[in-house]
């Protein structure tokens, strides 16, 4: 059963931190995808919300949802030029950070990745 004040409060943490307005926002919002919240920036986003939200990122693999912050080199011109963002990455949804806040223990959410 989802927590209304709870995912209020998420969304108006995630409006922020990322620089969006929370009406913007809904759960099916996603960091990456949606929000381009990436690389360090993305693990500093999920330490942050851990937290202020006392969740156990014990169990958190930031490459699974976020790509490399990677340095310069030649092939950095094509990933700008042809951005994947997200390619191969599993989404985490405002949803899921609301239940993760519920729980106070980050679960890996059960979707493919895109």
């Amino acid at each position: 059963m989802l927590d209304k004040a709870l995912a209020d409060e998420v969304m108006a943490f995630t409006a922020k931190q990322v620089g969006v307005r929370p009406g913007n926002l809904s759960l099916d919002t996603r960091l990456l995808h949606d929000l381009d919240v990436d690389g360090d920036d993305g693990l500093d986003f999920m330490e942050c919300f851990a937290r202020g939200f006392e969740v156990d990122l014990s169990a958190f693999d930031p490459t699974l949802h976020f790509g490399s912050e990677g340095g310069w080199n030649p092939l950095s011109l094509l990933a700008c030029l042809f951005p994947a963002t997200g390619a191969g990455l599993i989404p985490i949804t405002l949803a899921d950070l609301v239940e993760a806040a519920r729980t106070h223990l980050w679960s890996t959410p059960n979707r493919t990745a895109v």
